[in-house]
């Protein structure tokens, strides 16, 4: 959001706006980098673009379960081991956030004139 000059009122509500995770995956970030997450993923260096779909799948098998504990008290869909296995994936997802920035941020702070802005902060008032 810093990359197009967006100020602090309107990156609060953005955030208010696309509150949850599955809204920040599917509208908020589209909306920032003008691309969906699997095309944003496919974009990726090649020699790491199988690696971090296989995370990406990890990740919604993870959010599967976490969600299916949380929302349906379903004790048997998380266990120790899908939590260790999402602690061990930390460093990967750091990776995954620093080759999306590297991609479609760092281009946009590079050029101070972008103000490409135009329609991320129609809801807001």
């Amino acid at each position: 959001m810093e990359a197009l000059h967006l100020n602090q009122e309107e990156r609060t509500c953005l955030r208010e706006e696309y509150s949850t995770h599955s809204k920040r995956l599917h509208g908020l970030l589209p909306t920032l980098i003008k691309t969906s997450w699997q095309d944003a993923l496919s974009s990726l260096p090649i020699e790491r673009r199988e690696q971090y779909c296989t995370l990406d799948r990890f990740l919604k098998d993870a959010t599967k379960r976490r969600n299916d504990l949380l929302h349906d008290a379903n004790w048997l869909a998380s266990d120790d081991e899908i939590a260790t296995s999402c602690v061990r994936a930390i460093p990967q997802i750091l990776e995954l956030y620093v080759d999306l920035h590297n991609q479609f941020v760092h281009p946009l702070m590079k050029d101070e004139r972008n103000t490409s802005r135009a329609g991320l902060t129609s809801g807001c008032t």
